[in-house]
């Protein structure tokens, strides 16, 4: 077949793979070994095949009855992920995308990375790449901007909560990282990669909530307090929503009605500020205030 387009997943500041795809195998030409473009489009279009053959492996339990099982470490991948399933994926991709997928057969992706075990190497990083997350939490920060003049307090928080919580744009994405980590805890490998998202969202969010602080006068209450820490703090209560609504939705639910969610970033609120809810929740933002040194004074960067 010709050679593919741009793979449909590729995003604007998303496309160059560059440190991400490393075990490519050198390409053989008249003058000698070269090395491979790890930005060449069929190298995405293989990467994302895996990321589709891995959502059916582990988040679809329907054909898994005994549940995802426990590995030390992340080279067992391939175990439960055969190379032909991946190839498949590819091959419904380029059929879904209109594409004639040619010879889409293990022969294929063995010429470029000559191991499965280094394509695992590669699909391990292309999962949890910062570079999707930074996507995300730009396009949140962009919506937080928006939309803080219009809100209450009670509304800015139903709105970030939900937000958060779907992760629509990502959820496949987001799901398998986290299954990746339930199911090799022992890998330094994956340990890394998590390690390097958290330490991204945790500091975003940190900011974030800083300039909700301050817009809201919402100072930290209690010595030693920091954004950084109420950031790691929701940031759990974040994921486990997530984790809980996809798999059992009616328990991710209060009694009233509210998500659970909710409520917690509500009571942590409340409680990061010293202040009972009920007097927190109608409060407007005040946008003069971020130009205010008094008001940033009150409330320093953590």
């Amino acid at each position: 077949m010709s050679a593919l387009p741009p793979c449909p997943s590729a995003n604007p500041g998303d496309d160059d793979l560059t440190g991400v795809v490393t075990h490519l195998t050198t390409l053989t030409t008249r003058r000698g070994a070269v090395a491979r473009d790890p930005n060449e489009p069929e190298v995405r279009w293989l990467l994302e095949a895996g990321i589709r053959a891995l959502g059916e492996a582990v988040l679809d339990t329907s054909s898994n009855s005994s549940g995802p099982v426990a590995y030390s470490h992340a080279n067992s991948l391939f175990d439960t992920l055969p190379i032909e399933r991946v190839m498949r994926c590819f091959r419904d991709m380029c059929v879904e995308s209109g594409i004639d997928p040619g010879s889409a057969n293990k022969a294929r992706l063995i010429r470029r990375w000559s191991f499965a075990a280094n394509y695992q190497l590669d699909l391990i990083a292309y999962l949890f790449r910062p570079e999707v997350h930074i996507r995300r939490l730009d396009a949140a920060t962009e919506r937080l901007a928006q939309i803080l003049p219009d809100l209450t307090l009670r509304e800015l928080i139903d709105a970030i909560s939900e937000q958060e919580s779907t992760l629509t744009p990502i959820a496949t994405v987001y799901r398998l990282q986290h299954v990746m980590r339930m199911m090799f805890p022992a890998d330094d490998v994956i340990r890394q990669y998590s390690a390097r998202l958290y330490d991204l969202q945790i500091s975003h969010w940190a900011d974030a909530y800083r300039t909700v602080a301050i817009v809201y006068d919402l100072p930290l209450h209690g010595t030693g307090a920091t954004f950084t820490d109420l950031a790691t703090v929701l940031g759990l209560a974040v994921e486990g929503a997530f984790v809980r609504s996809t798999g059992l939705p009616r328990h991710a639910i209060c009694t009233d009605g509210t998500p659970a969610v909710v409520a917690a970033v509500r009571s942590i609120t409340a409680a990061a500020a010293g202040a009972p809810w009920a007097e927190l929740a109608d409060r407007r933002a005040d946008l003069s205030r971020l130009a205010s040194p008094e008001a940033l004074a009150a409330i320093p960067p953590s």
